[in-house]
């Protein structure tokens, strides 16, 4: 063990006894520091989230997500008629449905676009083609946005009262930033956080960076379902109604899928 590794693992054991000394209950403390070296062990750092999540409820979730996984990667509406529905505590919801973004009515939708807000190809594209130039023009007045963040502006003539623009790409620094799981789950944070500043209680999303960000579907699709699981499971925000909103691929697209650009 390096000096570095023991100091992070002398100040995790200092937050957890404060933690267990803070317990409703003396019985729920850690008492000893044996207690405190189990719950290390008992939660391996090799252990992986989609096999041993701690709550039974977001396995069987995720159990269902998994077997449904390939309908919602084919592109084809007609093996997916009606959204799929998932149901979280506290009558929290997220649904998986192809479909046009454009069209949802929720409190935001969610763009996927570039630190200088192009919107010049897929969903961004066609978002902006809805919402007017008002709407564009106001974004304008953000940029540049960090890859990895969002930036919310309001909605124009689309259905919804914001959008939040995720930055799937771009410039940090000096450095070139291309869409990646990580950068999926710092989008998705900075979305929720937004959208819990405004006390908004529905969302839409698209898959992010899929486009010209050229991420595999699957990787972003895993990604973001697994971030809303945990989410809508044990976390605390407003947001009551999550959609995945997946755009319909052609029937040439289906057969070639390595010619087209997911949006």
């Amino acid at each position: 063990m390096t000096d570095i590794d023991a100091t992070d693992r002398c100040r995790s054991v200092y937050a957890l006894q404060v933690d267990g000394t803070l317990c409703h209950s003396p019985r729920d403390r850690f008492q000893t520091f044996s207690d405190i070296s189990n719950h290390f062990n008992s939660h391996s750092a090799d252990a992986h989230a989609w096999n041993s999540p701690a709550d039974a409820a977001i396995a069987r979730i995720l159990d269902r997500y998994r077997s449904r996984k390939s309908i919602y990667l084919s592109g084809s509406p007609e093996a997916l008629p009606q959204p799929d529905i998932y149901h979280f505590a506290e009558d929290r919801a997220c649904r998986i449905e192809f479909g046009n973004l454009a069209v949802q009515h929720v409190d935001a939708l969610v763009s996927s676009d570039g630190d200088h807000l192009p919107m010049g190809a897929g969903v961004s594209a066609e978002l902006s083609r809805v919402a007017g130039q008002e709407y564009r023009n106001t974004a304008s007045q953000f940029i540049p946005v960090r890859p990895g963040r969002a930036v919310v502006t309001p909605a124009g003539a689309l259905p919804a009262r914001f959008v939040i623009h995720g930055i799937t790409m771009g410039r940090k620094g000096g450095t070139w930033i291309s869409p990646s799981r990580d950068l999926v789950n710092e989008i998705m944070d900075s979305c929720f956080y937004n959208a819990d500043t405004l006390s908004l209680r529905s969302i839409a999303f698209p898959l992010l960076g899929t486009g010209t960000g050229r991420l595999s579907p699957e990787v972003c699709l895993d990604t973001m379902f697994l971030f809303l699981a945990r989410k809508l499971s044990q976390g605390v925000t407003s947001i009551r109604d999550v959609r995945i909103v997946l755009y319909p691929l052609s029937q040439k697209q289906r057969q070639h899928p390595g010619s087209w650009i997911h949006r």
